[in-house]
This record gives structure tokens, sequence and C-alpha cells, in this order.
């Protein structure tokens, strides 16, 4: 049977895509997952009612605070609903952001390091500290990486190994000038 020009030869060892993986290839790190995946239904069925909480189309953390209280889920469960609305940013409110693999990366820890991000921006901002923004996006292509955090700043972009929250807590001290 001939092949149509153009499509590639389906190779040994070639996967094909995953729920919530983006893109061919081998997906996740080296390592067995840690971790179950959100249920994609409840992911979906949040998502269709953030344009409800919107305010010119965007989403305050406030309000997804509320969403998520509202409708008696962890607050994680809410960001990654909102990678599945593209069209509803989260609002930025800080110059410095962590962005939250909420794909693929769930089976390595997503959702954890979203809530723990959380909890340390409820902490710095409970303190009158400088705090940060958290953002989710779908499938960053790092898999192997697994789960991936980018921090922005004003400086740059860099990706942040979040294999376990004390990562995550040693880049939040090394930004804010603080010892972990």
């Amino acid at each position: 049977m001939a092949r149509a020009r153009g499509v590639p030869r389906r190779r040994e060892g070639m996967s094909l895509p995953v729920a919530g993986g983006g893109g061919f290839g081998p997906r996740g790190p080296a390592r067995p997952p840690t971790h179950a995946p959100a249920d994609m239904r409840v992911l979906m069925n949040l998502a269709m009612d953030l344009d409800d909480i919107a305010v010119d189309d965007e989403l305050s953390p406030d309000a997804l605070e509320e969403f998520a209280e509202e409708r008696g889920v962890p607050r994680a469960m809410v960001y990654a609903a909102v990678a599945l609305a593209p069209h509803l940013p989260i609002a930025r409110r800080h110059g410095i952001a962590f962005s939250c693999c909420v794909a693929g990366c769930q089976q390595w820890g997503a959702l954890d390091r979203i809530e723990h991000l959380l909890r340390a921006r409820d902490r710095r901002t409970e303190a009158s500290q400088p705090a940060f923004d958290v953002l989710v996006r779908g499938c960053m292509d790092r898999c192997d990486q697994a789960p991936v955090v980018v921090v922005h700043t004003p400086d740059g972009v860099a990706a942040v190994p979040a294999e376990d929250n004390a990562n995550l807590d040693a880049a939040l001290a090394e930004l804010f000038g603080e010892t972990p």
C-alpha cells in the first residue's frame, strides 16, 4: 500500500501523541510517573465556566480562588482548567511569574507544584512581602524535565527543576534575596 506524499513512515519506537502531551516523541522524564492526572471531564467542566468569572477577558487570582471554593475543588485544579481556556489569561500583578505545565506534567506532580506555589504566594502576600504570579500553560515541550516550571522575571526566563518543592523554594529565595 502506497503512502501519501509527505506522510512520514511510522518507525519502531515512535509514539503517538498522548492526552495532555503535545507533539510526537517520548513523553516524560526517564522515571516513572508519580501522580495520576486530573480527570479531564472535571477540568473541561471547570474551564467551560471560566468565562462567567472573567473580567475584561482576564481571570484574576482572587476570582480563581473564589471559584475553587464555590466548586469545592483544589485551587490547582482550577488553575489547570485555565489552560483549557487559552482565550482567558490569568491577570498579571507582579514582575515575577511562575508558569507551570499542566499537560502531561500532571503525571509528575504539576498540580502539587502549583498548589505549593500558591501557598508560597499566599504567605508572602499575608506578610506584606513582594509576591509573584502563578500561571499555567499546556505542554511546554520539555517533557523530559517534568514537571516543567518556568520563571519569568524582568531579567529573563529560566526553567526551574521542579522534581520537588525544595527546588521551588530555593528559586523563590534566590529571586527575593532570602535564605531558603
